[in-house]
């Protein structure tokens, strides 16, 4: 499973850093200071769930598991947790405010834990389809387990790979569309770019030869007249 990835705006520029669980805050904050070339003059990350002073000597892992605070050159946002470290995280009643938070990219696809999700509260759920608080923690309890065990199988993989190579042969496909497409547009630009050049020598070449070699202006000039109107 690949790490997490935190985004650090900027004015200018959006940084993007790996975040390794077993880095410290103070090497993670060093590493920013040191890659966003000069952009980011002050940078903190402080947890919002830890009780009491925050040590430096905290890791990303542990960090990531819970909501935290990004102070960028004065400026905070609101980060919430990596969802696959959930998983072994007990479930909080918090609340969330989104108006000025950044999600770290997911680590997993989360497409089956919502099918999953949803079926366990359709279960739970009575007549009218409502919950109570222990049915809906129930709930979502046993849809993380259901989808810790479904994506560590083997058969979440092979699905996985199949579809991947599913969309390789529809993008191999489709790109042989667009280079068939391509040619055909260049050749038909080609025969229209051609006929019209034909045509402005054929006119050409047939006034040419009406005003010098066959007739001579009285007789060629209304010719060249009603041309002229027809072209425009």
């Amino acid at each position: 499973m690949f790490p997490a990835k935190l985004i650090v705006p900027t004015a200018k520029n959006d940084f993007e850093f790996t975040m390794n669980n077993s880095q410290t805050l103070a090497q993670f904050q060093d590493k920013v200071l040191a890659n966003s070339e000069n952009q980011v003059k002050k940078f903190d990350l402080k947890s919002l769930e830890a009780n009491g002073d925050q040590s430096e000597s905290m890791t990303l892992g542990e960090l990531k598991k819970e909501r935290f605070q990004m102070s960028i050159n004065g400026k905070s946002y609101t980060v919430y947790p990596d969802f696959r470290s959930l998983i072994d995280n007990k479930p909080q009643e918090k609340s969330c405010d989104l108006d000025s938070s950044i999600s770290i990219s997911r680590q997993v696809v989360l497409k089956d834990f919502y099918e999953g999700m949803v079926a366990q509260m359709r279960a739970k759920a009575d007549k009218d389809g409502q919950l109570t608080r222990e049915q809906f923690d129930t709930a979502m309890k046993q849809a993380i387990t259901e989808y810790k065990k479904h994506v560590d199988s083997e058969d979440y993989l092979r699905q996985a790979f199949a579809s991947l190579q599913t969309c390789k042969n529809d993008l191999e496909r489709l790109q042989k569309e667009r280079a068939s497409l391509i040619k055909r547009a260049h050749m038909r630009a080609g025969m229209l770019l051609g006929a019209g050049f034909a045509g402005c020598m054929t006119q050409l070449v047939g006034f040419t030869l009406g005003i010098y070699y066959i007739y001579d202006w009285n007789e060629m000039e209304p010719w060249t007249w009603i041309v002229c109107k027809l072209d425009n």
